[in-house]
């Protein structure tokens, strides 16, 4: 019983602290991760992320996760390229979301969407139709100088 007890309560401990890399994994039921390379005017940046790739991980998402490191992300992945609309539901940090489309160009940015305080939640529509949306730390697009336009690399 002893032993259950320490074992709980570092459990606990360290789960506090614990940031995207390791939630994006099997503890939320995402067993695919990826490496996205956007492609700015003047750079390349490197994030791993998780990958959302069926219905049931497109719709949890990001919720309930605390902190996303800078390196850090979510990439939802669709069958087809089509107009998308994302909202904030029971997320807890501000984001940035790339919508792209199937050529991996960004079409659109929405910067440092807020997380939804009350229902109904505001909802971020992709400027035009978008296979793919990476979704970030919010205010990092602008500190980075990540552009609709820019072009995207996924590694997998």
């Amino acid at each position: 019983m002893g032993n259950l007890f320490i074992i709980i309560f570092v459990a606990l401990v360290l789960g506090a602290g614990l940031s995207f890399a390791f939630l994006g994994t099997s503890h939320r039921g995402i067993d695919t991760t990826a490496e996205v390379i956007v492609n700015t005017a003047t750079d390349a940046r490197h994030f791993r992320v998780a990958v959302a790739d069926d219905d049931h991980e497109r719709a949890q998402g990001l919720m309930w996760i605390k902190r996303i490191d800078d390196d850090e992300g979510m990439l939802f992945v669709f069958d087809k390229e089509d107009l998308r609309t994302f909202w904030m539901k029971n997320t807890k940090v501000p984001l940035d979301m790339l919508f792209i489309d199937d050529d991996l160009r960004i079409v659109s940015v929405q910067e440092s969407a807020m997380p939804c305080k009350a229902d109904p939640c505001p909802t971020y529509p992709s400027a035009g139709p978008a296979r793919y949306v990476l979704e970030i730390r919010g205010g990092l697009a602008d500190e980075k100088n990540i552009n609709a336009g820019d072009r995207v690399v996924i590694k997998q």
